[in-house]
Parts: C-alpha cells; structure tokens; sequence
C-alpha cells in the first residue's frame, strides 16, 4: 500500500508532511494520517461494514509502520520521509507486484513489434535503451525515472 500512496505523492515526502502537520508540531496523529491514506489508496467509500472496517485496519497497520516510537500516537515528520524514502528506493527495484526488475536493455527479440512507455513519465523508451522492467508485468521504468526514485 505505501508503494501505491509513493507512486501517487506530486509533492516531496517533506512537502506532503508539511500539509499534514496542519498545527505545525512536527508530527502528525493517527487521525491525521487517515485520510492522507484514504486519499492516495482509495477512489470510493467502503460499501459495506465489512470493507470499511477492512480499510481502518489498513490505515492503522500503514500508521503503525510509520511509527519508529511504537505506540507515541504520532509520527514525525523525519519517520514519514522514512517510510516513503524506503518504499520509493525499493519500487525502483521491484514492480508493483514486487516481481525485481530487470536492469539492463531489451533481449534482441522483445520490442520489434510494439512501442514501449516508461509507467512513470509515460515517455517512450526505444528498444536499445537501458531501463528496467518486469516482463511478467509489462512494466518498464525509463533510466531517468528509476534513478528519480532512489533519489527522492
């Protein structure tokens, strides 16, 4: 889940805690976190009981995860750079489905017959360019977006 919300932040990590942290404590709650999590992951409301106490349990596990201190009830802004960071760099290696990506140009006989795009930039990616991709997935990543991720 926190490889989707990284993949969908058009701010920094530190720009979006900054939003967050609405009293400016340098550290955000549980309930603050909620809907920055509803936000990035989900494009409806739950339909059921069911699914809705699904989601919550999700919030809390994704919160949990975040929380360095275990149990303060906040997270700082340091652990929410953190927790982002570590998924951006890892995405940068696996694809969403967290098959590892290769890193290195086509196989000679992969790309003769169809255009690849870059899934981030959506920027086509010629045959004999470097980049990465899983084959399983058809997900490719141009060389400039993968390095932006490790980056950032």
């Amino acid at each position: 889940a926190l490889d989707q919300i990284v993949h969908r932040l058009e701010l920094s990590h530190g720009q979006e805690f900054d939003l967050l942290d609405v009293d400016r404590l340098g550290k955000v709650s549980y309930a603050g976190l909620k809907p920055f999590f509803r936000k990035h992951l989900f494009s409806a409301e739950p339909m059921t009981k069911r699914e809705r106490r699904a989601r919550e349990l999700q919030y809390f596990a994704l919160f949990s995860t975040m929380d360095s201190d275990n149990m303060q009830g906040s997270v700082t802004r340091q652990d929410f750079v953190r927790a982002l960071n570590k998924r951006k760099t890892m995405t940068s290696k696996v694809c969403l489905k967290g098959h590892k990506l290769a890193d290195d140009y086509l196989p000679w006989w992969q790309g003769r017959m169809d255009r690849r795009q870059c899934d981030d930039c959506s920027r086509q990616v010629r045959r004999r360019e470097r980049r990465r991709w899983c084959d399983r997935c058809e997900f490719d990543l141009c060389t400039e977006c993968a390095e932006s991720r490790e980056v950032h």
